[in-house]
């Protein structure tokens, strides 16, 4: 029963969105004729203005009875204006009526819509959902800390020190070879000096550290 009531509904409402396009149309095509028929009032009223003004002197009679077409031409021309208004008006209407229609539906479907996208989903869900997610992200990143103190960096910073040393002692032998002859035999000398030197202290500190065994 309520499935035939629902038909009945949709098709009366087919039927009254298509009378109203149809009305709409009838109208604008009422309308364009009542201008053509207003143009044609306009000539004719012009017609006999100018017969009036020819036979103004010569045929008074003849000048009188064109005056008078003529107001009643203009009287027709004024009760067409009146009628075109009345038209303008009930398509505007009808117009307005057809767009607020076809904007109801259009709200009726999304809101049908958003029942079903909703469907099953309520404050209390949703927010349950979203402690849920904090608390995996809060694992992970617990998890993630977990594993990255099982491996840390045993870095000897004396290693690093005594690797940077060779390097720059590289770097400098390097150099010195780019410098003339002279200069660079001076260097080696003084070079050789400083390993003498590094080596005796070497020397006297494990003598030392003997003596205090």
């Amino acid at each position: 029963m309520t499935s035939m009531l629902k038909k009945l509904f949709s098709s009366k409402k087919k039927v009254a969105q298509i009378s109203s396009k149809e009305t709409i149309t009838q109208l604008r095509d009422k309308e364009e004729e009542l201008l053509r028929k207003q143009e044609c009032l306009e000539n004719q009223i012009q017609e006999q203005l100018k017969i009036a003004k020819e036979n103004s002197s010569s045929n008074k009679r003849v000048a009188l009875q064109a005056l008078k077409r003529k107001k009643n031409l203009e009287k027709q021309q004024q009760q067409i204006d009146g009628v075109l208004q009345t038209l303008e008006y009930q398509k505007s209407t009808l117009e307005n009526a057809s767009i607020n229609a076809e904007i109801l539906d259009v709200l009726a479907s999304t809101s049908k819509s958003l029942k079903v996208a909703h469907k099953g989903m309520d404050i209390d869900t949703v927010q349950d959902i979203m402690e849920e997610i904090g608390e995996q992200h809060e694992i992970g990143n617990q998890i993630a800390e977990s594993i990255s103190k099982q491996n840390p960096l045993n870095i000897d910073e004396n290693e690093l020190l005594a690797e940077l040393e060779e390097l720059n002692e590289e770097t400098l032998k390097i150099e010195a070879r780019k410098l003339p002859p002279k200069i660079n035999e001076q260097l080696l000398i003084e070079e050789e000096d400083d390993v003498i030197i590094h080596v005796r202290s070497k020397e006297k500190k494990g003598k030392l550290i003997a003596q205090m065994a």
